[in-house]
C-alpha cells in the first residue's frame, strides 16, 4: 500500500474516532451522561480537546473548556477535579488538557494548570511527582508517564527550561538502567534512584520486562513522542539518541505488544521519529500499529477499552480520544 493510502486511511479513521466523540457531547458541553456519576464521567473527557483540536472540531472542544471553567472541574488554583484513575500519575490527565488548550489558544485554561504543574517538577532530579503529596512535600517519586506528558506540555506553552530538565531526566533514567536489554525500570524515588523492588502485583508500574505479554508499553511509547519532540525544539542529539533507545526497547520486546491497547502511544512516537530521521523501522512500526487499531475501530467511529473493561461509557471516552489522536498524528507524520 502506498504512502498517500496510507495517510488517507489514518486521517479518515481519526475522522471518524473526532465525529463519534462530537456526537456524545451535551448540551452542557460535558460528556457526562444524564443521571450518570459526574465523578465517574470527568475520567474520561480529558483527552478529547486535543481529539477534537486536531481534526477540525475546535467549536466542539471550545463548548468542553467552557464546561470545565464553569462547573468547577478546572479548579481555581488549576487542577482538574475527581481524578478518579489518577491518583498516581497525578498530572498526567492535567498535561493532556494543557496541550487541547493550548492548541485552541485557550489560555485561560492552559495557563492556570501549567502555573499548577510546575509544582510537581522535582527540583532535585527533574522528573515530575507522580502523586499530589509528594508534590506538597517537595519530595516523592516520578514516573515517565507523568513526567513525558508534563515535558510535552511545557513544549507546548514554551516552558523550555522545564522541558529541558524533564528531558534530561529521561537521559539519566536511561544511563541507570541495569539490565536495559530484559527491562525498564519507569520510575524512581525522590533522590533519583530506580525504583527496582515493588509488590509482585504492581509490577507493571514499575517495570517493562521484556520478555513478557500485558506489560504497559506505553512507557518507552510516550518517552518517544515527548523526546523527539524536545530533539526537533532543541537539536540536541542526546534527546534523539534517547528517543531512539526507548525505541529499542520496545522493539525487544513481547510480540504481544502490536495486538496492545497500550502501544498506541509508540505508534505516535514512531511516526514522528519516521519524520525526522526517515528510517524504515519507525515507519513500520507506526504502520503496524495504526493498521491494528483501524482493524479494532467499531464501523460508528469509537474504539473500545478492550477486553477487560467491556462497553463502559466513559472508557469508550477515553480509548477514543488516545486513538483518535495517535491516528491523526500518524497520517501527518507519514505525510514527509
Amino acid at each position: 500500500m502506498n504512502e498517500r493510502t496510507l495517510v488517507k486511511r489514518f486521517w479518515r479513521s481519526a475522522q471518524r474516532g473526532a465525529k463519534w466523540l462530537a456526537e456524545q457531547q451535551q448540551a452542557d458541553g460535558s460528556f457526562v451522561l444524564p443521571g450518570e456519576d459526574p465523578a465517574q464521567h470527568y475520567n474520561g473527557y480529558y483527552k478529547i480537546p486535543y481529539a477534537l483540536a486536531v481534526c477540525g472540531h475546535a467549536h466542539a472542544a471550545h463548548r468542553l473548556f467552557d464546561w470545565a471553567v464553569g462547573s468547577g472541574a478546572l479548579s481555581a488554583e488549576g487542577d482538574l477535579i475527581h481524578k478518579v484513575w489518577h491518583e498516581e500519575c497525578y498530572t498526567y490527565a492535567n498535561s493532556w488538557m494543557i496541550i487541547g488548550a493550548q492548541r485552541l489558544g485557550r489560555f485561560d485554561v492552559s495557563q492556570p494548570a501549567m502555573a499548577f504543574l510546575r509544582r510537581f517538577i522535582s527540583p532535585a532530579t527533574g522528573g515530575v511527582y507522580a502523586e499530589l503529596p509528594g508534590a506538597l512535600a517537595g519530595s516523592g517519586w516520578q514516573d515517565m508517564v507523568s513526567s513525558s506528558q508534563a515535558g510535552s506540555a511545557c513544549l507546548y506553552t514554551g516552558e523550555s527550561a522545564h522541558a529541558l530538565r524533564i528531558g534530561d531526566w529521561f537521559v539519566e533514567m536511561l544511563r541507570k538502567q541495569p539490565d536495559v536489554e530484559h527491562a525498564l525500570y519507569a520510575c524512581c524515588d525522590a533522590a533519583g534512584r530506580l525504583i527496582s523492588e515493588f509488590p509482585a502485583d504492581k509490577a507493571n508500574t514499575y517495570v517493562v520486562d521484556t520478555s513478557q505479554p500485558w506489560q504497559w508499553f506505553f512507557y518507552p511509547g510516550i518517552a518517544m513522542g515527548f523526546l523527539s519532540k524536545l530533539y526537533l525544539a532543541t537539536q540536541e542529539k542526546r534527546y534523539l539518541g534517547a528517543s531512539t533507545a526507548y525505541f529499542d526497547v520496545f522493539a525487544r520486546c513481547h510480540e504481544q505488544k502490536w495486538t496492545n491497547g497500550t502501544s498506541g502511544k509508540v505508534a505516535w512516537g514512531s511516526a514522528q521519529m519516521y519524520w525526522i530521521t526517515a528510517e524504515k523501522k519507525y515507519r513500520d512500526a507506526a504502520v503496524r500499529l495504526g493498521e491494528w487499531m483501524l482493524d479494532i475501530q467499531f464501523e460508528d467511529g469509537h474504539w473500545d477499552p478492550g477486553p477487560q473493561n467491556p462497553n463502559i461509557y466513559y472508557l469508550k471516552l477515553d480509548a477514543t480520544a488516545e486513538f483518535v489522536a495517535w491516528q491523526a498524528e500518524i497520517s501527518q507524520h507519514l505525510d514527509r
